[in-house]
């Protein structure tokens, strides 16, 4: 099986109340991960989380009453990662997460805690694997589909009155041409609803 070097932290985004700070530390404390808590003089918050001897800090800034972490970051150590990756489900985060291994990156994509799109990529190219299907998304379309329908038939509808309106023109052959011309119109765009 395919060994990860490492996980790199693209982009990591948690909003997080007081409480939800406390428990994000002890996510750590729980599996004896060694970490630092300092307050900063601005009332921000910095997490210093201990990965295989390298530091990594997060930096919650404090804004309107609860703590924004925004930043990126490396981590090694698989345990580590995965912990981070428990954070971002629990506490609904965003992140563009990269997995790395020896010859190919899988890429995950995080939106309110959850994973909405996998991909795999390498020097050559990059291929999704998963991509999550949001209902109101597709519901949309449905719609969509729904308005194009509606919109045939109201075309039809034009065409049947300019029809008539043709038989009843029978001499004025200025006429003819211009109700020729719409016609020609919406049967062209009657093909390109219908296709």
């Amino acid at each position: 099986m395919t060994q990860r070097l490492a996980t790199e932290y693209m982009k990591a985004v948690l909003e997080i109340d007081q409480s939800e700070f406390t428990e994000f530390v002890r996510l750590f404390e729980e599996k004896e991960v060694p970490t630092e808590i300092q307050v900063l003089d601005n009332g921000d918050r910095e997490v210093i989380l201990f990965d295989r001897e390298k530091e990594v800090p997060l930096t919650f800034k404090r804004v309107n009453g609860h703590y924004e972490l925004d930043g990126s970051f490396r981590i090694s150590d698989l345990e580590l990662a995965g912990i981070l990756r428990q954070a971002l489900k629990k506490f609904k985060g965003y992140a563009i997460v990269h997995r790395i291994y020896a010859n190919f990156t899988m890429v995950y994509h995080y939106e309110n805690g959850v994973v909405i799109r996998i991909s795999e990529k390498n020097r050559h190219y990059e291929r999704v694997i998963y991509e999550y299907k949001n209902p109101a998304i597709e519901l949309e379309k449905i719609y969509q589909r729904d308005e194009a329908e509606r919109e045939i038939a109201v075309i039809k509808e034009q065409i049947n009155v300019l029809l008539d309106r043709r038989i009843r023109i029978s001499t004025d052959s200025g006429m003819l041409k211009e109700i020729d011309e719409q016609l020609m119109k919406l049967s062209r765009r009657l093909f390109a609803l219908e296709a």
